[in-house]
C-alpha cells in the first residue's frame, strides 16, 4: 500500500500495467483487511521493516558486487540507485516511515471493522484495549490442559 502512495510524487511505476499491478494490490489489502477476520496487531510493522530493511541491504551489496539487470543497469529501480547514495538512503527512509504509516493506517481499519460488527450483531461495543496485545496463541495455550502446571 505505501507503494501507491509513493507513486504519487515518484516515476517509480513508468507504465499502465505497473501502475494497475500496484494499484490492484493495494485495493486487494483494504477489502482482505475489511472483510476477513483475521486480527490484525500494531507490531506487525516489526515484519514489515525488518524485510524492507534485508531487501535495501540486499539490493546495496548487489550494487557494490557490479550485479546487474537484464538492461545492463546496476540498480533495479531508478530510485535506488546507489550510484547516488543520498537518493537511495533518502528512500530507504522514506519507505520505512510510510511502512509505519501504512501498517498503522491498516491496523485503524482493523479496529474499525471491528468496532461495525460488535455494533452490527452485538448492539454494543465489544473492543479490547488498545495495550492488549496478548495473541489468540497464548489463550489457547493458557487454556489447554496439557500445557498447564500440574500440581
Amino acid at each position: 500500500m505505501h507503494f501507491y502512495i509513493f507513486s504519487l510524487w515518484t516515476e517509480i511505476f513508468q507504465t499502465d500495467l505497473s501502475r494497475l499491478k500496484h494499484t490492484l494490490n493495494s485495493v486487494y489489502v483494504l477489502c482482505d483487511v475489511m472483510i476477513s477476520a483475521s486480527p490484525f496487531r500494531l507490531l506487525h510493522m516489526f515484519y514489515t521493516m525488518i524485510l524492507g530493511s534485508i531487501y535495501a541491504l540486499f539490493n546495496a551489496i548487489y550494487f557494490l558486487n557490479d550485479g546487474t539487470i537484464l538492461e545492463g543497469r546496476h540498480y533495479a529501480y531508478n530510485v535506488l540507485n546507489w550510484v547516488k547514495p543520498t537518493e537511495a538512503i533518502v528512500t530507504c527512509t522514506l519507505c520505512i516511515v510510510l511502512a509505519i504509516l501504512s501498517q498503522t493506517f491498516l491496523f485503524l481499519l482493523y479496529r474499525l471493522r471491528v468496532w461495525i460488527f460488535s455494533k452490527v450483531f452485538f448492539k454494543e461495543t465489544v473492543l479490547t484495549p488498545l495495550d492488549d496485545f496478548e495473541s489468540e496463541m497464548s489463550s489457547i495455550i493458557s487454556d489447554h490442559p496439557s500445557y498447564t502446571v500440574k500440581e
